[in-house]
């Protein structure tokens, strides 16, 4: 690989938003660095949500076969509860799309009415061979402009970490470069993986979105999420779900599972826990109060026919029927 260029010297490599949109349409792919080493407090930022990432796919990659799912020591981590309500891929995904990024730019002008397919990325461990389909140069989807991945460096990749090598045109480039590059790709660009030869496990987490071509076919929306979780997302992530969200239900018909997907537990800030179930506890616990109360009543009558006819003036709060579980 030594001779190949790397992306950031290829002409896929954009410095501004205009540059990035004439790269998109013409080639498929632009690289870019979001955030310049300048602005130290969104320089921190953005890498504190990549140390998160990497961090994470890590442990997902350790609760799966050693042998990978796409060939020897290679796995797909993509996973479209965990990508939008794990604490780390939504931090990640949220510094992605800030407004006045490119990546938002991108999906807005050159491919607008995108929706969110999945997300979450590759891991490449040390020492993974070739030799198998990973490795050999394929598309991801045989139509272009249908499918969108962004892509992103959670460490510095060099010619020994198993790169991916990109086609464009007539030549070929390696996508090396330094943490926190980003490369954005429709899926249909050919391209391929590489043999790993270094000592450090290639992460690379990545987010696919479908254009409105790839919607009209049904892919990419069939998983779709309640209108209470999608409407607590920020409006920059939110946008990106309307074709994923079920219409509005009257409070009455809330189920009393969650509804996207019945993830097990929501750790996002946006909390979006369904709210049918809390709906159906607090009637349950308001037919017991009325149970309890008829019954007392009933209790408290009896007593009353039973009780000799005395001055009420007499007698004492503690000899009167209790009625301390009236509604």
């Amino acid at each position: 690989l030594a001779g190949i260029d790397s992306i950031e010297d290829s002409q896929a490599f954009a410095n501004n938003h205009v540059q990035a949109s004439e790269k998109m349409r013409t080639l498929g792919v632009v690289a870019y660095y979001p955030v310049p080493p300048s602005n130290t407090v969104e320089h921190e930022l953005y890498h504190r949500s990549l140390d998160g990432m990497a961090r994470m796919m890590t442990r997902k990659k350790e609760q799966l076969p050693e042998s990978g799912n796409r060939g020897t020591a290679r796995h797909c981590l993509n996973d479209f509860n965990e990508s939008l309500f794990d604490d780390d891929s939504y931090y990640l995904l949220h510094q992605l799309l800030r407004p006045g990024r490119i990546a938002l730019h991108l999906l807005e002008e050159v491919y607008p009415g995108s929706s969110y397919d999945t997300g979450i990325g590759d891991l490449v461990e040390a020492h993974a061979p070739s030799g198998n389909a990973a490795t050999q140069w394929h598309q991801d989807w045989q139509l272009r402009d249908h499918v969108i991945c962004i892509s992103v460096f959670t460490h510095d990749i060099d010619e020994n970490c198993a790169p991916m090598m990109i086609g464009l045109g007539d030549s070929v480039t390696k996508c090396t470069g330094g943490k926190g590059l980003v490369i954005i790709r429709d899926v249909a660009v050919w391209h391929k993986g590489s043999q790993h030869t270094g000592d450090v496990d290639r992460i690379m987490p990545s987010y696919r979105f479908t254009t409105p071509a790839a919607q009209a076919l049904g892919y990419g929306i069939g998983k779709k999420l309640n209108y209470e979780t999608s409407n607590k997302f920020p409006p920059i992530i939110r946008v990106f779900l309307k074709e994923r969200t079920r219409p509005k239900k009257p409070f009455w018909k809330h189920q009393s599972t969650s509804d996207h997907d019945k993830a097990e537990s929501i750790e996002t800030p946006v909390n979006a826990s369904p709210t049918g179930k809390y709906v159906c506890f607090a009637g349950f616990r308001r037919l017991t109060c009325l149970c309890f109360s008829k019954v007392k009543k009933l209790e408290k009558n009896a007593a009353d026919e039973n009780q000799e006819n005395v001055d009420d003036s007499a007698s004492q709060l503690r000899d009167r029927p209790s009625s301390m579980y009236s509604f």
